[in-house]
């Protein structure tokens, strides 16, 4: 680990003010575009500027670290997933006597914020000049818990399809026989599922 550290610190020392600005932009505001990263970093023609420092092996070496700290390995991703199929909107609440509102300002719900797929404010307002009144209305709105536990149980190969084919060795009437079997099989699965019964 000391060694990395050590040879991450020659890196940066390699590099100017203005690359590692570059460098900065390319990966934040920029979202990797190499002219507008250049120009964020202020050189005086981005888009040649941006080109050739995509080219120089320890610009290309920083933002290959960078990247590398930055994503996600594959436990976190699930871990992720995981948050997602159980979140619920409790972080998000906030009881004052009978009436429950939306809060986003607090610690809890500032440590769940990944939890939201969507925020949607809306404001309405009215009135007199002596009697103005004003509404806000939060909408928030979770990740899918469904398709969270879909991507985890594809991960964990829950759900495997079968296909069920008929012995080669089996002589032509049999193999009509055992289809129409595994086609009675299959309408009735699905009739009891159609009903919201176990298959």
């Amino acid at each position: 680990m000391g060694k990395r550290f050590a040879a991450t610190r020659i890196v940066q020392a390699k590099l100017t003010a203005k690359q590692r600005a570059f460098i900065d932009a390319y990966l934040g505001e920029a979202r990797g575009n190499a002219t507008k990263a250049a120009e964020i970093a202020g050189y005086r023609d981005p888009g040649q500027s941006g080109y050739e420092n995509k080219k120089k092996l320890d610009i290309w070496r920083e933002i290959e670290r960078r990247l590398k700290e930055r994503t996600l390995a594959s436990s976190e991703v699930l871990d992720r997933l995981s948050e997602h199929a159980n979140a619920t909107l409790l972080p998000f609440l906030r009881q004052t006597g009978d009436s429950v509102a939306i809060d986003l300002s607090s610690e809890a719900a500032r440590a769940h914020i990944h939890l939201l797929k969507k925020v949607k404010v809306k404001q309405r307002s009215g009135g007199k000049a002596d009697q103005r009144w004003e509404e806000i209305e939060t909408e928030v709105e979770l990740h899918d818990p469904q398709a969270a536990l879909v991507q985890l149980g594809r991960h964990h190969k829950l759900f495997t399809d079968r296909l069920e084919t008929p012995d080669i060795t089996m002589t032509d009437e049999e193999k009509k026989k055992r289809l129409a079997e595994l086609i009675a099989i299959a309408m009735e699965r699905a009739a009891r599922k159609s009903k919201g019964m176990p298959s």
